[in-house]
């Protein structure tokens, strides 16, 4: 292909404002204006106060280039030049002006030619504009209210040649040759004249010239072209495959644009019209400098381009560039962007736009900017999109601009199937989502368009002028509108500026102009609030879009796939994406759907089924049963106790596994034993529910999430061990619904839990509580009873009533180490890691929030500790409640517990909240973030028992990118330096002590060492009990060298050896606190005398001594023989003083008196007062005692047992009986029946061994039996039913039964069905009228007594095959069609089930017609004959050498099928006794063309014809063959042979100009020759197509002449041919179908009817059955067959606001009495106004009209008597009632027949039935307030 790229010297025009006010541009002529192409503007040389006349003929032209000085332009009305027009000369070279005036006034559509030539070049191609409008007057309106007189002209290009200028007064003839040569070789058209044509590279002419003259000048023009692959046609379009191409595409069209093109039969300056582009590949333009295809109204793109699927991306374009300065030029004034400028006439299709950067500014008018093009004029725009791209349109000064997803403007177009996407589009005039705005008056239309998540911003404040924003689009500026059709918006953001504030500015949805909007099947949805400004466009919600419901709907009923969407991925439809169907939704899984069931959209056409449900988490689906698949189960990978063997471990990889565990540990797998020890590990991250919380609470919307039940409950705990492996679970969700009391992943644990992450969980604990009031909620575990919980962590939401913490809840005896909590934490109790500790806390920190609802405990670690917290932390926000719990930075509060090297950041406590109490240290922000806390961590502290606990797993990164703001399990160690500043770092330092001089002061810091003494401070006090304190320790009873002040701290214990400080005390200690104490001097860095003090401290050892307590010696204190002394009990306070010893009575005696040391001390409330008194001398009184009594003899069923006993401390025995000991008799029953087992009798005998006769009770007849009757097996029609008589009697206490089996109950009627006979038929057995019973037997009566009927053989009911019985239908086989050789045959009906010959068919006639090829009959090989336009022809045979006869065929030049040649055998009609023998011929006899080269014997011996044509073809006639016809015209050169025997006398022979001598030796002698103008030059000729039917023909004349030369007849088709034809109308019982047949040649149809069905008898419904009767008033159900009575079941469609109950209703023709209405017939009906219901009608049951709130009337017939419970229940809009039935009775009407109905209802009820019917009304649920009315 070659582009042109024209020699820069033509012209074009634009516009230039001289005078005219600032307001008025080209915008106003648009607006006017119809197709306008390569538009310039040009202004009258006027005044603001001067009237332009229409007959101003001066104005100013601007160029394109500068004019060329000394170069001369020329006005011409003619292209040739002929007629000057006017005077053209320069009037400003640097601003490109010259002045053109008329010879005349233009007149409108003057068509003027200008050209430019300079002496010695090439001259210009002509550029020519046409006067569209030469004035417009001054009383019009235009866009802006101002008056104008505008004058605007449109231009076009001339052909892409140049001509060679002879210098002035050179004749032409002195050019005597032209040497042409190129840069590349390449060849150049040259007319040999003075033209120079579509040459390509640079192109070099020499000119030659005559002797004399002086021509030697060289001609240099650079046609700048481009060679594409391709020819530029549609099936071969020029391809483009690189970026390169692309940008030269550009380049060469906006050089200079192109040859002109026809278009509407209008020549138009189009570039490329009607050649086609191709796009190969995908183009990326990331750094290539790009300007749009077709960058000005002259220079527009009218080709096709066909993007073939491909995207273009990363486009930046600025406009039109200029490519050596790199800067923006003045594109005519107006400015474009876009990959095409502007686009007319042509196809833009199939081409995506992503990542684009497009704008332009017009920086003398307008600008234009699309993401495809900027201006689309009378196109087509298909399957094209734009994505992510930015699309600015500016304008400077004030002016219109437009911006586009798609086109910035639109005049006239189509779009289809056009996307714009998550764009950009910034403007200040008009801008929408799909086109800026609309011009032209007739519409543009947009089919299947969409715009979606665009933001569309107008507005600057430098404009000065209206903002028109839409989605869709922005603004219409002509009498044109906007079509849409299935097209959508979603989710755009229009705005009239950035910041959604500037005034004048008008939006909208789809356009800011309402009425110019004209859509079908469109949709939206929108967040932004803006107007819709569209009528008939329909707002869909955001999961429309999203579900597919949209996609599906425009879609429709449309047969190619336009509309699809992912769903589940795409948030709403796509084009071509994948189908969207709509299908059944149910709520139920897919084995067990339910009924519930909706419409929902799928990409399958499948049903869609819920997943399976499993609320209740027990791994089984809660709806079909379906349980979920175990996970693996290993026994050789994982040793989890550390016993060195493998242990049995479940591999947990997916939720489902996850659950399975959780019931396996529960025990709620049905048919799967309960193991609470199971083990398993953690394989995988698993995430059960996403975005379950949101800023520390519970997330909105929880729907959907699948809750989860702890492992392990209060009842049955977790036992065995679960390694999370370091993976985490994600997604848990308890909420308070939760039936027990522990909540978490576990629930209770009483094993080892470790490795285990937990994210974005929420555990809330039930409000239930145990017997304490307790509940435990900790997101690793509720409840760690004696448990492990190691390396696990959470951040989580934990909530709950009690004991609330961020790892467990409570920690019962159980270590928790090496744990942590990032989340928050909520409760009446609570803590970081545990709310109640009893145990061990090693190595954990906290830095989430803990919040205290109550009056109770909260704690960054722990709310109440009972035991040791060692090595921990907490940085978390702690809160207490408005009730004023007990707070702590670490803990809450403690009870025999201790916190080891533990530590909590100060100021840690939340606004409102006071620490009361804590028993660790707080630290600065700076002391955990410079790494202090991590080194005390890592040191670790002593335990209760004195262990050493490792805290080496603590560290900190101090330093470097990964630096740690706290410290971390597992991080690297800090290390400290004790010089005189400590020094915190992750390597080792060293230690450095103070170095004290002589002076006392540090050689390194140069501190003074600080001393203090106690001068006068006691340091003994005994206890006084009262509530005073000891002294309180003054600054003046120390001396310190310092003088800094003193600050006093007392601790409980001797800390004076130097050990750590513990056990604090707010103050001194009380007087009567008994113990020793520490008070702490301290001394704080100070300075003196200029010199700097160090800090320092004194230790002082305070006690508090006991006093001796006052006493009575206790008396009156017994002891048992044989007790220990110790055993003996003391009054309170006292207790034995001596060795342990044991009391004894001697014995013969009863007593005896012992004297014993005791001590004495106070009770436990004053222990700590009072010292201890011993020896007191205290008397005891010792006596005998008998415990431990043994049996001595067993009792009898009537005797006691005897026991004996010996006294504890000596021999002395003693015996006793023990009373009530008799062990009774043991009973065994004998029953006695009655023969029908109504009663039955016992007698009772004991069975203990040693029972005899004689001993009373042995025998005793029992109490009367009770007797019941079970039934074993019910009975059936085969057999009798069984019957269990059990007989119970109850004796002194104990209940003795037995029980026996009787066959009692008798069988029961056969369940019988009547089958109707049925006849036997030629293939199917036939069986007589009889019965079948439920139970298989067959019966030839109704009588179902199981004693009396008698069942027979099923052989006994079958009746034998019918051979004479056809009823399946017939068939016609052996069908045969008739030829030119063979008779036909019609086919034999023969029966389709037995294939017996039921008719036979007859012979048809041979046909008539023959089929011919090549002259031949294919069938009986006959010679072809025809006739046809008046002539009788036969085919010309030949002979070969071997005898055999064959048509001579004739090849023609050019055809590769050779003609069969005919001969004129005769005529039969002639036009005035003239006949033109035709060169060539169709005939209807048969297919193909003929020649005819040949005139038979005799041919025209016997008629009319007395003048003959001759065509030049015929080579032979036959003797006689002219007959005596007088005039025969020959219109060949060449005579045929025969001639001479051919003709009769006085023949005049007419022959073509120069051929008498040739035919004059071929005629006879004195023959008159003429020669006559008989070559005619034939035409194309006059063609009339043949039908099956009818004859065509193809008339030809002489093109010089006119006379008709031939008429060539065309055969018809040979008659129509029909298929096998095809069912339009199948046949019923009561109307003929159709069968239409269709010709294959031509189309036509034909039909036949086909015969009536024959009408089946019908078969009666079964009883139960549900259908339709014959007129589809409604579904009945059958209640009886034989009386034919049925129940109206619903009406048949339940939107009929009016329903009619018949009377009678026919099924299958028969009739059947309509008598009662069936249950819930109407039920919940909203629809129906009115029912009437039938005069059969008897009975009403439960329901019928339950529910039917637009119910207002109702008529119950007389015939009913029967009314079930709730048949008017909720019946809102019920009016009236009218009863008419005076059948109705308590017995009759249920007892809440009448209850729900509307208190404003009125019931009509027979006058004679007033009273009864009011009270039985109200007994049958009718409210009071109902009025009852007698009419």
């Amino acid at each position: 292909m070659k582009l042109k790229k024209i020699l820069a010297i033509g012209i074009s025009v634009a516009m230039i404002a001289n005078t005219m006010p600032a307001n008025v541009y080209a915008d106003t002529e648009i607006a006017n204006t119809q197709k306008v192409s390569g538009m310039c503007s040009i202004d009258s040389n006027q005044t603001d106060d001067k009237q332009t006349s229409p007959d101003d003929r001066e104005f100013d032209i601007i160029l394109w280039n500068k004019p060329i000085e000394g170069a001369v332009y020329s006005l011409y009305t003619a292209e040739d030049k002929s007629e000057e027009a006017g005077v053209v000369s320069i009037k400003d070279v640097d601003n490109k002006i010259i002045t053109v005036k008329l010879n005349e006034a233009p007149t409108r559509d003057t068509r003027y030619f200008l050209s430019v030539t300079e002496e010695g070049k090439l001259e210009s191609r002509l550029t020519s504009f046409i006067i569209k409008a030469y004035h417009i007057a001054s009383d019009m309106k235009f866009a802006y209210g101002e008056n104008a007189n505008i004058t605007y002209y449109e231009f076009y290009q001339d052909e892409n040649e140049y001509n060679i200028i002879l210098p002035t007064g050179t004749a032409s003839d002195a050019l005597v040759s032209l040497d042409i040569t190129t840069d590349n070789g390449a060849t150049v058209e040259y007319d040999g004249d003075t033209k120079l044509k579509d040459g390509k590279g640079t192109v070099s002419a020499t000119v030659t010239a005559a002797e004399g003259i002086d021509l030697s000048y060289t001609y240099t023009v650079n046609f700048d072209t481009m060679h594409l692959e391709g020819e530029g046609t549609e099936e071969n379009p020029y391809l483009i495959s690189s970026e390169e191409e692309l940008v030269q595409l550009a380049d060469c069209l906006n050089s200079s644009g192109a040859a002109p093109v026809e278009v509407d039969n209008t020549k138009k300056a189009g570039n490329y019209y009607g050649y086609n582009f191709k796009l190969t590949k995908d183009l990326d333009m990331t750094g290539i400098k790009y300007e749009p295809i077709g960058h000005s109204g002259d220079n527009y793109f009218a080709g096709n381009f066909d993007g073939d699927g491909h995207t273009i991306s990363n486009v930046k374009c600025e406009g039109k560039l200029n490519r050596d300065s790199e800067t923006k030029i003045d594109c005519m004034n107006y400015s474009t962007g876009g990959i095409f400028g502007w686009t007319a006439y042509g196809v833009i299709e199939n081409l995506t736009v992503k990542n684009a950067d497009i704008s332009a500014t017009g920086y003398g008018n307008r600008s234009y900017v699309g993401g495809i093009m900027a201006v689309a004029y009378a196109c087509t725009v298909s399957d094209c999109a734009v994505y992510d791209s930015n699309i600015e349109s500016n304008r400077t000064p004030n002016n219109s601009n437009f911006a586009g997803g798609i086109s910035g403007m639109a005049l006239e177009a189509d779009f289809n199937k056009c996307a714009s996407v998550r764009n950009v589009i910034k403007h200040t005039s008009y801008g929408g989502g799909m086109v800026g705005a609309l011009d032209g008056s007739d519409d543009t239309t947009f089919s299947d368009c969409n715009v979606s998540e665009c933001t569309i911003i107008g507005g600057n404040t430098n404009c000065g002028l209206n903002t028109e924003n839409g989605a869709f689009l922005g603004a219409t500026q002509d009498t044109g509108i906007a079509v849409l059709k299935n097209c959508y918006v979603y989710g755009c953001t229009p705005k009239v500026s950035e910041d959604n504030t500037t005034s004048n500015n008008t939006i909208g949805l789809f356009s800011s102009v309402k009425d110019k909007i004209n859509a079908t099947d469109s949709y939206y949805y929108d967040e932004s609030g803006v107007d819709v400004n569209a009528d008939n466009v329909v707002a869909k919600i955001k999961n429309s879009f999203a579900d597919g419901e949209v996609a599906y709907i425009l879609q429709g009923e449309q047969t190619e796939n336009i509309w699809g969407q992912n769903i589940g991925k795409d948030a709403y439809p796509v084009l071509n994406g994948p189908k969207v169907y709509q299908v059944d939704k149910y709520d139920g899984c897919k084995n067990a759907p339910g009924e519930n069931v909706v419409k929902a959209f799928s990409n399958t056409n499948e049903t869609i089924y819920a997943d399976h449900s499993d609320e209740n988490n027990d791994g089984i689906c809660d709806m079909c049963n379906e349980g979920y698949e175990p996970p693996k189960l290993t026994s050789d990978k994982y040793d989890l106790n550390g016993d060195g063997t493998a242990d049995e471990v479940y591999e947990i990889s997916s939720v489902t596994d996850l659950y399975w565990y959780a019931g396996l540990i529960n025990g709620t797998l049905e048919g799967v034993e309960r193991n609470s020890s199971a083990n398993a590990v953690l394989t995988t991250d698993i995430t059960v529910n996403e975005n379950v919380t949101s800023n520390g609470e519970l997330a909105d919307d929880i729907s959907g999430f699948k809750l989860w039940t702890p492992i392990g409950g209060v009842q049955y705990s977790f036992e065995g061990i679960f390694d999370g492996q370091n993976h985490t679970i994600s997604g848990l969700y308890v909420d308070e619904n939760a039936t027990s009391i522990v909540a978490g992943f576990f629930g209770k644990s009483e094993n080892l839990i470790k490795n285990l992450k937990l994210n974005d969980c929420y555990f809330q604990g039930d409000k239930n509580t145990d017997g304490n009031g307790n509940n435990f909620v900790g997101a690793i575990c509720g409840y760690n009873c004696g448990g492990d919980i190691v390396n696990c962590s959470s951040n989580s939401v934990v909530k709950g009533e009690n004991l609330v913490g961020g790892i467990t809840g409570k920690n019962y005896y159980g270590i928790v180490s090496e744990c942590f909590n990032m989340g928050t934490v909520t409760g009446l109790r609570s803590g970081g890691i545990t709310a109640w500790n009893t145990w061990e806390i090693l190595n954990c920190y906290n830095m989430g929030t803990v919040t205290g609802t109550g009056s109770e405990y909260t704690g960054g670690i722990c709310g109440y500790n009972m035991y040791s917290l060692i090595n921990c932390y907490s940085m978390g926000t702690v809160n207490g409640s408005e009730r004023g719990s007990i707070n702590g930075g670490l803990c809450g509060t403690e009870r025999d517990g201790k916190a080891i090297n533990c530590y909590y950041l100060e100021g840690c406590n939340g606004e409102g909240t006071t620490f009361k109490y804590d028993i660790a240290t707080a630290k600065t922000l700076d002391a955990f973030v410079s790494g202090e806390v991590a080194y005390l961590l890592f040191h670790g502290e002593t335990d209760f028992e004195g262990k050493l606990e490792n805290g080496s797993i603590w560290g900190q990164t101090l330093t470097g990118e990964g630096r740690q703001e706290y410290p971390v399990l597992g991080g690297p160690e800090v290390y400290r330096s004790t010089k005189c500043e400590a020094v915190l770092s992750n390597t080792y330092v060293g230690v450095k002590e103070h170095a004290f001089g002589e002076d006392d002061i540090c050689k390194d810091c140069h501190k003074h060492e600080c001393t203090i003494t106690n001068k006068d401070y006691p340091e003994t006090y005994v206890v006084v009990l009262t509530d005073g304190k000891i002294k309180a320790p003054l600054q003046e009873n120390f001396n310190v060298n310092s003088d800094a002040p003193l600050t006093f701290e007392w601790y409980t214990g001797d800390y004076t050896d130097g050990s750590e400080l513990k056990e604090k005390i707010e103050d001194e200690p009380v007087q009567n606190w008994i113990n020793v104490y520490t008070l702490v001097v301290t001394a704080p860095e100070t300075v003196k005398d200029g010199i700097p003090y160090l800090s320092c401290e004194l230790r002082v050892r305070v006690e508090i001594e006991k006093a001796i307590p006052e006493y009575t010696v206790p008396t009156n204190i017994t002891a048992n023989c044989g007790d220990y002394l110790q055993a003996v009990q003391l009054p309170e306070g006292f207790s034995w003083d001596e060795d342990e010893q044991i009391l004894t009575v001697e014995e013969d005696a009863d007593e005896k008196i012992v004297t014993k040391n005791a001590k004495y001390a106070v009770g436990l409330e004053n222990e700590y007062y009072y010292k201890e008194v011993t020896g007191i001398k205290i008397n005891i009184r010792v006596t005998h005692i008998f415990n431990n009594y043994n049996w001595d003899f067993d009792g009898t069923c009537t005797g006691n047992e005897h026991k004996t006993s010996k006294c504890a401390g000596c021999n002395r025995k003693d015996t006793i009986e023990v009373p009530d000991s008799a062990l009774g008799h043991i009973y065994v029953p004998e029953f006695e029946w009655s023969e029908d087992y109504s009663t039955c009798s016992s007698i009772l005998t004991c069975v203990r061994d040693g029972c005899t006769e004689d001993v009373e009770g042995h025998h005793t007849v029992g109490p009367a039996c009770t007797v019941t009757r079970r039934v074993e097996n019910n009975p059936t029609c085969t057999s009798k039913g069984k019957s269990r008589y059990t007989a119970t009697c109850i004796y002194d206490g104990q209940t003795y039964s037995d029980y026996v089996y009787a066959d009692d109950i008798e069988m029961v009627n056969h369940n019988l069905t009547k089958i109707e006979a049925k006849e036997a038929t030629c293939n199917e057995k036939g069986y007589r009228e009889h019965w079948i019973c439920s139970c298989g037997q067959y019966f030839l009566s109704d009588d179902a007594n199981p004693y009396t009927a008698k069942a027979v053989p099923k052989e006994s009911i079958e009746t034998p095959i019918d051979p004479s019985n056809h009823e399946g239908g017939v068939v016609i086989r052996n069908i045969k069609e008739a030829t030119c050789a063979e008779n036909g045959y019609t086919g034999d009906w023969c029966c389709t089930d037995c294939n017996e010959i039921l008719e036979k068919g007859t012979v048809t006639d041979k046909l008539t017609n023959h089929t011919y090829v090549n002259g031949l009959c294919s069938v009986c090989g006959k010679v072809f004959e025809g006739l046809g336009d008046g002539l009788y022809y036969k085919a010309v045979t030949e002979t070969d050498k071997d005898g055999k006869t064959s048509v001579k065929l004739i090849n023609v030049p050019g055809s590769d099928v050779p003609l069969v040649a005919l001969e004129v055998t005769g005529s039969y009609y002639s036009d005035n006794g003239k006949v033109t023998i035709p060169d060539e011929v169709t005939l209807d006899q048969a297919e193909g063309t003929f020649k005819i080269i040949r005139i038979a014997e005799n041919a025209f011996s016997n008629t009319d014809v007395n003048e003959i044509i001759v065509p030049d073809n015929v080579i032979e006639v036959g003797k006689g063959a002219f007959g005596n016809i007088k005039t025969i015209t020959f219109t060949g050169k060449t005579a045929p042979a025969g001639l001479k025997e051919a003709l009769s006398e006085n023949v005049k022979v007419n022959v073509s100009e120069g051929a008498a001598d040739d035919f004059r030796e071929a005629l006879p002698e004195g023959t008159e020759i003429v020669e006559v103008h008989t070559v005619h030059v034939k035409d194309a000729g006059t063609r009339v197509e043949p039908t099956c039917e009818k004859s065509g023909s193809i008339t030809y004349k002489c093109s010089v002449c006119g006379e008709v030369i031939e008429v060539v007849k065309l055969a018809s088709l040979g008659g129509h041919s029909w298929d096998a034809g095809q069912v339009t109308k199948e046949p019923t019982e009561t109307e003929e179908g159709i069968k239409t047949y269709t010709c294959v040649k031509c189309g036509e149809t034909r039909n036949e009817s086909l015969p009536k069905k024959e009408t089946p008898a019908p078969k009666p419904p079964k009883k139960g059955a549900v259908i339709k009767d014959d007129k589809k008033t409604g579904n009945y159900k059958v209640m009886d067959v034989k009386k034919k009575q049925v129940s109206f079941k619903a009406p048949v469609s339940k939107k009929s606001k009016t329903v009619k109950i018949p009377s009678t209703i026919k099924i299958s023709g028969v009739s059947y009495k309509v008598v009662s209405i069936y249950a819930s017939a109407f039920k919940n009906n909203k629809k129906v106004t009115k029912i009437t219901i039938g005069s059969n009608i008897t009975s009403i049951y439960s329901n019928a009209f339950k529910g039917c709130t637009a119910l207002k009337t109702i008529t119950l017939t007389s015939k009913i008597n029967k009314i079930e419970s709730n048949a008017f229940y909720g019946c809102k809009k019920l009016k009236t009632i009218t009863i008419k039935s005076t059948k109705l009775s308590s017995k009759t009407v249920s007892k809440n027949a009448f209850k729900g109905i509307s208190k404003t209802t009125t019931i009509k009820v027979p006058k004679k039935k007033y009273s009864a019917y009011k009270k039985l009304l109200k007994s049958r649920g009718l409210s009071s307030k109902v009025k009852i009315k007698a009419y």
